[in-house]
């Protein structure tokens, strides 16, 4: 019975220490003649290789070659080593590996000139041979040597370990940590977790630490972008902000219908210098920009079915705005005015037409900021404010409620709700501490005049039911993914709310049934006929106007929006003769929209319409949740609609044309807030000591910060980073640059210097200009310029976290 050489024949410690002992095991061996014979297109034979395929013996053809010689196949079982090749003849596989000459004739035989001689001597003279020894010395030196393993441990670690550091990285891009901690983070992790395998990690040079960043920001883009291409319709979102540099930027996101999901999503897509190439922030400078980033996303610009700006003239001008000139590129765009700049708008204009509520915006304005810039009136306000409530804090509470009332405090239009509350729950302490002030601060005096007023009370009181209502509004208008059919329900709630104030005027019973605690701290607090007269001629007026702005703000939908209404199952009705006219005059509208030069096109929507109504009265509308249907979830019934509609294959096979305007539908932007919180993050990143990070890294941070997943879910995308920077280039070691006094032709031998049998990555690493020498540069361009006396001006604090890179 033979025995298998795979199983039983391995080498043992004692056999290695033999210069002609086999320093491979059979698997090792095997693997080997694979890779020494893998570009040959003959037949390889070997011991191991012909076991694995079975074969017993060279080719016909080859044997007819030979003659009259004969090559014996059984001898590949007596010597390891020997491979035949067809069509040429026999080799030594480890003197092939390490490339073998002999020492005085230089002969390659069994090396790369195979060996005729098939006869036993000739086998056995080369295997007792110097050059056979010296090769297999070599291998054993190269398995037993430090510097071999720790190549081997490199080269298996290798991709264990950049995926750490990029996921090291991608945490400190999640979590707005400048981009210069990666060493030391990793430098941490190396000693204080005595994780050793980042000792393998060359690759620390700025431009590859740059490289991860880049890469992973990339990374994410592209991933967003799979899901963007696959949806046949999307919308942009897009505002300007400053940064703290001074550059202004064009934030973009990107509103689609996520097929994979089965819902609508907002993603980041570009941060863009605007001042880059043009010299002014006009129309035809943003339109570009938006073109560029679109098409150099890899999106279809005919795709881009809506734009959602902050309404200011130079983004919706009819003539020349943005949005115009994007309507060249394609003619069926959807302008939007963002519905939470329309409600400020709302509540400015307001408030503009009501001299006194502009006036108590101003004191509470002048109160904050009383506040805010003393700790010593901030501490003795507290004091107080604990006083009147019984409250004995600890120094850490103390601080937490210092803490909330100076966020109170802020005015902006949508924060007033929180400064008015903290007036009206804190006034008694708030009349002392200005009281108890008013003698040595003039500021303090003027202040108690103007709020130790019944009206100013009043006015607060008022303001303290009306704003809630108005602030949930706006909350609602900013949720992530915020449907067009939602507008005008949210709209009529909220004014209903506000005539619901309005009829049982409940500002105005909470101040007459608080009024006497109030006349305990002064006599002047007192309701008379007169004050009530005129709190109640306010509170009517504020009212009113708030409504009649709101009508004005929002009556003026466009008449493409008021079409989409027919996606709303809930208004298909069940009699017959108004079922069949049911939406035709809207589908009409929408058709000439659409479908304004193809009569065919449009002929096709009006005949899906007229089918799909019935899968709208008789399957949809019975299957509405009852949850959507209370209004208990945070979808209305046509974007639960619209939902079905693109996640049901059988509808967009027989409804194609209705899908493409539902999606459109679903992927229309009503509200800007994406670009503010866009305009937040990129705060958090370039910030004072950041403020030279280039445009193209803070693309990559904000891809990571607004699109990335949490950092414990990024494993994936991590994997798919360092798969993508390994791909992008060969990395090799480029010698260090040579000292002054070394001549030019030692360094570029220098450079030249390398090992053909390493296999690793390592940074391409670009010549460094000395400190002298750019001290030189950087001083004679400030001379020509004019700026000597500002050399070596430096904003000390800027230079340790600085990410100029």
């Amino acid at each position: 019975m033979t025995t298998n050489p795979l199983v039983t024949d391995s080498p043992s410690t004692s056999a290695c220490k033999t210069t002609n002992s086999k320093p491979f095991s059979n698997e090792e061996c095997l693997q080997l003649v694979k890779a020494l014979f893998d570009g040959s297109e003959n037949r390889v034979h070997n011991r191991y290789l012909c076991l694995e395929k079975f074969c017993t013996d060279i080719s016909d053809t080859e044997k007819k070659r030979l003659l009259p010689k004969k090559f014996n196949h059984g001898k590949l079982s007596d010597y390891w080593w020997l491979c035949f090749l067809e069509g040429e003849g026999m080799f030594c596989v480890v003197c092939k590996k390490h490339s073998m000459k002999h020492r005085l004739n230089k002969r390659d035989i069994f090396v790369n000139k195979p060996g005729t001689r098939f006869l036993e001597d000739a086998l056995k003279g080369h295997s007792s041979s110097d050059t056979h020894k010296a090769a297999i010395e070599t291998e054993m030196v190269h398995k037993q040597s430090f510097f071999h393993k720790e190549v081997c441990q490199k080269k298996n670690v290798e991709t264990s370990l950049y995926e750490k550091v990029f996921s090291t990285a991608y945490f400190l891009m999640k979590n707005f940590m400048p981009v210069r901690k990666l060493l030391p983070v990793l430098s941490m992790i190396e000693n204080v977790y005595d994780y050793q395998n980042l000792k393998y990690f060359d690759h620390k040079s700025v431009g590859s630490q740059r490289e991860f960043f880049l890469t992973l920001g990339a990374t994410v883009k592209e991933s967003v972008m799979e899901k963007v291409k696959k949806s046949a319709a999307f919308g942009i979102l897009s505002d300007e902000a400053c940064d703290i540099s001074v550059t202004e930027q064009l934030i973009t996101f990107v509103q689609y219908f996520d097929h994979d999901t089965g819902n609508v999503h907002v993603s980041y897509l570009s941060c863009q210098d605007v001042l880059e190439k043009s010299s002014s922030a006009n129309a035809q400078a943003i339109s570009d920009l938006l073109v560029d980033t679109v098409e150099t996303s890899g999106l279809d610009i005919k795709k881009m079915t809506g734009f959602s700006s902050d309404g200011a003239s130079v983004m919706v001008g009819k003539r020349g705005g943005v949005a115009a000139l994007l309507r060249l590129k394609n003619p069926t765009l959807i302008n939007i005015h963002c519905i939470c700049h329309k409600l400020a708008l709302s509540c400015t204009d307001s408030n503009e037409g009501i001299t006194y509520i502009k006036e108590v915006e101003l004191i509470l304005r002048q109160l904050w900021s009383y506040f805010e810039n003393s700790p010593k009136r901030m501490a003795a306000y507290l004091k107080l404010q604990m006083q009147f409530k019984h409250m004995n804090l600890s120094k850490g509470a103390s601080k937490t409620v210092a803490s909330r009332l100076k966020k109170a405090c802020r005015t902006r239009w949508l924060s007033l709700d929180s400064s008015v509350k903290a007036v009206h729950n804190d006034y008694e302490a708030l009349v002392t501490t200005l009281a108890q002030t008013q003698t040595e601060d003039a500021m303090a005096l003027g202040l108690l005049k103007k709020i130790k007023t019944m009206k100013f009370l009043g006015t607060i009181y008022i303001l303290k039911d009306v704003l809630p209502v108005l602030s949930n509004l706006s909350r609602v208008f900013q949720r992530d993914t915020f449907c067009f059919s939602s507008i005008i329900p949210e709209i009529n709630r909220a004014k209903d709310k506000l005539n619901g104030i309005l009829e049982e005027e409940t500002p105005l019973v909470s101040l007459q049934s608080d009024i006497d605690s109030y006349t305990n701290i002064s006599a002047e607090l007192s309701m008379s006929p007169k004050v009530m007269d005129d709190l109640q001629s306010l509170f009517k007026k504020y009212i009113t106007a708030l409504k009649d702005n709101i009508d004005h703000r929002f009556g003026d939908s466009s008449v493409i929006l008021t079409a989409f209404c027919i996606f709303d199952p809930v208004t298909v009705p069940g009699d017959s003769a108004l079922f069949k006219e049911h939406g035709n005059r809207e589908i009409q509208q929408i058709a000439t929209h659409f479908f304004a030069d193809n009569e065919e096109d449009r002929n096709q929507l009006k005949n899906e319409w007229s089918g799909i109504k019935y899968h709208l009265r008789d399957t949809l509308k019975p299957n509405i949740p009852q949850s959507v249907l209370d209004n208990t979830h945070k979808i209305t019934t046509t974007e639960w609609c619209l939902c079905q509609l693109l996640s049901v294959t059988v509808y967009k096979q027989f409804f194609p044309k209705l899908c493409f305007v539902a999606e459109v539908a679903a992927s229309l932007p009503v509200s800007n807030a994406w670009p503010e919180r866009g305009a937040s993050a990129l705060k958090n990143i370039k910030t004072r000591h950041r403020n030279r990070i280039q445009n193209d890294l803070l693309d990559a941070l904000m891809q990571v910060t607004v699109n990335g997943p949490k950092c414990e879910d990024a494993g994936e995308l991590v994997k798919s980073a360092v798969s993508q920077w390994l791909s992008m280039k060969d990395r090799k070691k480029l010698a260090v640059r040579a000292e002054k006094s070394t001549s030019t032709a030692a360094t570029a031998a220098a450079a030249a210097t390398t090992s053909t049998e390493s296999g690793m990555q390592t940074d391409d690493t670009h010549l460094v200009i000395g400190q002298d020498e750019l001290r030189m540069e950087i001083e004679a361009a400030m001379k020509t310029l004019f700026l000597e006396e500002e050399v070596g001006e430096s904003d000390q604090e800027d230079d340790q976290e600085d990410d100029s890179f």
